[in-house]
């Protein structure tokens, strides 16, 4: 004798529903089985508790339980099954969805982004993607044939110049390529032998270098999906790729120094005496500026590696710079928990912008240079004057935002973790827009 017990409302409602109607029903075999024994009447039922118990002998069409799959450390919140009933998917506190074989109850896949319990998991009708719904208020899609989701830690993400592509690289030493607006996985780019720690597109998008651990630069053909032969001379991982805006020089910086290579290396620019956390080229390509844990800003000749000047003034590592458009000026965020804007035409400090509570992940300039954004570790976005210092508004976004870009109308943010819009130049409120 097998006992079951499943609550008034669910499945015998769903099936009291269907044939109400006149539509049938496609369940996999042993839950059409469940089903069916439910509705024999020779069956013993009692009510308890709002739900229905029944005690009957099933040993020769059904065990009790066919499989139990474990996996999650914490409550499972959501499960569901595929449309053919092959797969299984499920949402759990823990902050992962997983993909079981239903047959099998063999793990199948294990995603990983999502920032809080998982609530809500559903299939596309077709099986090949599942959405989920956090706590986050993100909705995510995952690629059930890919996998999709890398197997480590994400380093870097970098958008392409027309948004319609997302790179990331990964601890899995691999590069994916993203449609940002399906979701779907359209390549995945092998060739590092170790952690992939920057991606960055090239200004006409055919291009994405990508620097790792394992010392070297790689540039990849993202429509022909071919790879170069790698730029090396780094003695240490690569934490920085970045290109010159006429994309025909490449930058790279590491815990050794920074390299300028067209292709060959062409400069190798040392003087820091900290890792180089971020590197800019000025809007014309002859500058080049670098912020390193050793606290300074320094801004280069790009054609001859001369070191020009040196601005001092943070408490701790320079974490981002970025160049106004009009090559005036230098933003600089720190984990000192400011930014700091600096006249590079007199080499001095401009204002000192202070509000935020975790240090600077990134900053940006608006087009026309009156504005910059700031995203932190406190997970806020905040804006700023730069002529008066003034702050114009704090967004408070789920996670930390990096990468941040202004779009040419100077209101939209585009971050790591979707859109901002800014309504109006003085900031009273913004929209968030996550991106799948």
């Amino acid at each position: 004798m097998a006992n079951f017990y499943f609550f008034e409302g669910t499945l015998s409602r769903i099936l009291d529903f269907c044939e109400l109607v006149g539509e049938d029903i496609q369940l996999p075999e042993y839950m059409a089985q469940f089903a069916g024994l439910h509705r024999r009447q020779d069956d013993q039922v009692s009510h308890s508790d709002g739900g229905y118990y029944s005690t009957a002998d099933v040993e020769s069409n059904w065990s009790a339980e066919l499989q139990t799959l474990e996996g999650h450390s914490d409550s499972v919140q959501s499960v569901v099954f595929s449309a053919d009933g092959r797969l299984l998917a499920s949402g759990s506190s823990d902050e992962t969805v997983r993909l079981w074989d239903a047959a099998t109850g063999v793990l199948q896949q294990t995603f990983e982004a999502c920032l809080n319990s998982v609530w809500s998991v559903s299939f596309s009708p077709d099986g090949r993607l599942v959405a989920s719904g956090s706590i986050d208020e993100i909705v995510r899609l995952w690629d059930t044939v890919t996998g999709a989701g890398h197997s480590d830690l994400i380093w870097s993400v970098a958008f392409s110049p027309d948004s319609r592509m997302l790179a990331s690289g990964s601890s899995d030493e691999t590069i994916r390529l993203w449609d940002t607006a399906t979701g779907v996985l359209q390549q995945s780019l092998k060739g590092h032998s170790d952690s992939v720690r920057s991606v960055s597109f090239s200004p006409d998008g055919r291009l994405l270098a990508s620097g790792s651990s394992d010392r070297t630069v790689r540039l990849w053909d993202t429509i022909a999906d071919v790879i170069q032969q790698p730029l090396e001379g780094h003695s240490d991982s690569v934490l920085l790729v970045v290109f010159s805006p006429n994309g025909r020089v490449l930058a790279s910086s590491s815990y050794d120094k920074m390299d300028i290579a067209t292709g060959t290396l062409q400069q190798t620019l040392e003087g820091h005496s900290g890792w180089v956390e971020s590197v800019a080229f000025s809007p014309d390509g002859r500058l080049v500026a670098s912020g390193s844990s050793d606290e300074t800003i320094r801004l280069w000749d790009s054609a001859t590696g001369t070191l020009l000047q040196t601005l001092e003034g943070h408490s701790g590592w320079v974490q981002s710079i970025a160049f106004s458009p009009d090559g005036r000026l230098i933003a600089s965020g720190s984990y000192d928990e400011t930014i700091r804007l600096w006249d590079i035409s007199t080499n001095t400090l401009q204002q000192t912008l202070q509000g935020h509570l975790g240090w600077i992940q990134s900053v940006v300039f608006t087009p026309d240079g009156r504005l910059v954004a700031s995203s932190s570790r406190d997970k806020t976005v905040r804006l700023w004057d730069t002529t008066s210092g003034a702050l114009h508004e704090t967004v408070g976004v789920n996670g930390v935002a990096t990468n941040l870009e202004f779009l040419q109308d100077g209101l939209r943010l585009r971050t790591s973790l979707g859109f901002i819009e800014f309504q109006t130049r003085c900031g009273k409120h913004a929209s968030k827009s996550p991106l799948l």
